[in-house]
């Protein structure tokens, strides 16, 4: 029993040589343009990211706007259809590069939660 626990100990002490790295957690940067108010929190795991957003933006009217920067860098995009809570509208969101995008959308109040692959 002293060997078993001197061995985990050992595996415990450095688990980078397994390949687990020492977990992320960020805010994000908004983009006040966009991002009228709300709160963003990210954790990185292991090459995944999961994030939770709630915010209230401002319409947009093109594709592709940037609501939060600075985020973990994504291997994979992943899109979500997110309905507005004031209006019941519902608009694209997205994660690419480094950030969360949006598309065309009203204004008001979206919250979400993403699991993306990050590099």
């Amino acid at each position: 029993m002293a060997q078993l626990n001197s061995d985990l100990a050992k595996v415990n002490s450095n688990l980078n040589t397994l390949g687990v790295v020492a977990p992320e957690s960020g805010t994000g940067t908004h983009n006040t343009y966009y991002v009228r108010s709300g709160s963003t929190f990210f954790r990185k795991i292991n090459g995944v990211c999961f994030l939770y957003f709630d915010i209230t933006i401002n319409s947009t009217n093109t594709e592709g706007e940037i609501l939060i920067s600075s985020l973990p860098w994504c291997a994979l995009a992943v899109y979500e259809r997110i309905a507005n809570v004031d209006t019941d509208s519902v608009a694209t969101f997205y994660t690419w590069g480094d950030a969360l995008k949006c598309g065309v959308s009203e204004a008001g109040r979206y919250f979400g939660y993403f699991a993306y692959p990050t590099l």
